[in-house]
């Protein structure tokens, strides 16, 4: 099991608070990391189609955001993606279980974070 390192994050969040410490802790843990921000799925799916030619390695995904939600984005991004592209981490403030199965059954989300995010965090995302 190898370290990751991403090189371009996006955090697709409705919160401004949430978005700032999600700033602060990834630039903390991964210094050469290139931020991107989304208020919600849908400026998420129009911010990924405007950079097709260099997707982000990771998305951090929320899902209580108005417009559109994670659930509805990542229906909506399954459906859409290349079998390779970013590997998306839901980063919530949901712990209950039914948002953690929703989200279980898409290959590409490879973690299911309680906000706020924390170092700790970050160093155990393991994407193969």
């Amino acid at each position: 099991m190898s370290t990751f390192t991403p090189s371009r994050v996006l955090v697709v969040d409705d919160e401004e608070i949430d978005r700032f410490i999600a700033s602060h802790v990834i630039s903390q843990h991964w210094q050469d990391c290139r931020l991107l921000f989304a208020n919600d799925g849908l400026e998420a799916l129009a911010l990924l189609e405007e950079n097709a030619a260099s997707l982000p390695d990771l998305i951090l995904l929320d899902i209580n955001m108005p417009r559109m939600n994670g659930h509805t984005f990542l229906n909506t991004w399954n459906k859409e993606r290349e079998s390779d592209g970013p590997a998306v981490v839901m980063l919530t403030s949901s712990d209950q279980e039914e948002d953690r199965d929703r989200v279980a059954h898409f290959p590409c989300v490879k973690g299911y974070l309680v906000k706020p995010v924390s170092p700790e965090a970050l160093a155990a995302i393991t994407i193969e």
